[in-house]
Parts: C-alpha cells; structure tokens; sequence
C-alpha cells in the first residue's frame, strides 16, 4: 500500500498498513509522515492508488477508547 498523504498540495507522508475496521465501520491505516509536526486532530487528504482522494483524520495511538472506558463499563455507546 503506498496511498499518499496530503495537507493542500505537499505530500506529507504515506500509508504503511491499512485495513477495513468492522469495529469502528471505517478504513483505518498507519502513516509514516516525511516529517515530524503536530498530525493528530488535522484533517488531511489521502490519495489512493487507483487515482480516488479522501478525507482522512489523524488521530492518536490508539485509534479508540484511550482510557479504556469500555471495558470498564463507562462508554456504553459502542455496541
């Protein structure tokens, strides 16, 4: 998978591993930036390898319930 990651019209990075997450009903993917910077909370463009871009979010590791809220019963929204 080498789909680009893009802020305007500089690539920024690419992806590394990528998936469909069932869990989450989304695609989610690990990105290897070209550069340090503050990523978590932008929203970029991905561009694909079969020509498609779409809006990506940057996020934090992990991609969910970083306080681990679910198990211990807190966060009951998610099934």
């Amino acid at each position: 998978m080498n789909s680009e990651v893009v802020d305007g019209s500089r690539i920024v990075g690419r992806v590394t591993a990528g998936a469909w997450s069932p869990y989450l009903n989304t695609g989610i993917g690990y990105v290897r930036f070209t550069e340090p910077g503050s990523w978590a909370g932008r929203t970029l463009s991905l561009n694909t390898t079969r020509g498609q871009s779409h809006a990506c979010a940057i996020v934090d590791l992990p991609f969910y319930d970083k306080e681990k809220r679910i198990p211990r019963g807190l966060d009951k929204t998610i099934p």
